[in-house]
């Protein structure tokens, strides 16, 4: 008991100070933006107002420079030694190959700077304001770990999705591929077709083998009426009597047929 009153007190203490601290922290962003419109408003004019008598005085001394400095400097050049000359030539040469070669560089690390700054601070301001909403909106943290549990659980279960996608497409692709590679190696037209002949041939035989077996056992009984022989002895094609069964003239008619 008392943990849970130290956290709802704690709760409440955070959830007051968020209401005291929104008011001012409100103001403060929209004299901001008051602020950043005023200056920007003043960049503009002072642009407007000042942007040609600027360029103007930039080009007078352009031409001052062209025509009274450039020919006394070429004077002095020509009045000094010619290795204090080269050495002049050559450091100028230097600091220009090490601005050209530095200035991008700084302008590039500048620009990363920036791009890995700027999504820094939305981000950042982004949970800002969602800290201070949710505070504001008395949302408590089992709320806020049960949304973020949420999320977890899609993003695992998309990724699972994506996953057994690729493999079903993957998979399916080998299966097509097996196939195709069989039916590359195997083609139809080289298998080749059961020998039916032969079977009808071995059938013929067998029933031949049997017709024969059968005769001889229905002369067997007619040269030997007298015998005794039990009723689970005789033959199935022959009756009490000795004679031919109904079974044994119907194969001999067929064969007769034939």
């Amino acid at each position: 008991m008392t943990r849970n009153h130290s956290a709802h007190t704690a709760s409440a203490t955070v959830r007051h100070a968020a209401e005291v601290v929104a008011p001012y922290a409100s103001s403060a962003r929209d004299q901001y933006l008051q602020i950043a419109g005023q200056c920007a408003h003043y960049a503009a004019e002072a642009r407007g107002r000042y942007g040609p008598k600027v360029a103007g005085m930039a080009q007078d001394a352009h031409q001052a420079y062209g025509t009274h400095v450039a020919p006394r400097m070429r004077k002095a050049r020509a009045k000094m030694p010619d290795g204090v000359d080269r050495a002049a030539t050559r450091a100028a040469d230097g600091t220009r190959r090490a601005a050209l070669y530095t200035a991008p560089r700084v302008i590039g690390a500048a620009v990363a700077t920036r791009q890995f700054a700027v999504p820094v601070a939305r981000e950042t301001w982004s949970r800002s304001h969602a800290a201070l909403h949710a505070l504001r909106g008395h949302i408590t943290p089992e709320e806020i770990d049960a949304l973020a549990r949420r999320r977890r659980r899609r993003s695992v279960a998309g990724r699972a999705a994506r996953n057994a996608a690729v493999a079903g497409v993957l998979g399916a692709g080998a299966v097509a591929a097996w196939r195709w590679w069989d039916r590359q190696v195997n083609p139809d037209w080289l298998v080749e077709p059961p020998a039916a002949a032969e079977v009808r041939q071995e059938a013929r035989i067998e029933d031949d083998t049997e017709y024969m077996d059968r005769e001889a056992r229905v002369e067997h009984a007619e040269t030997s009426p007298d015998t005794d022989l039990d009723t689970e002895q005789q033959p199935e094609d022959l009756n009490e009597a000795g004679e031919p069964t109904d079974t044994t003239r119907a194969y001999y008619e067929r064969e007769d047929d034939r």
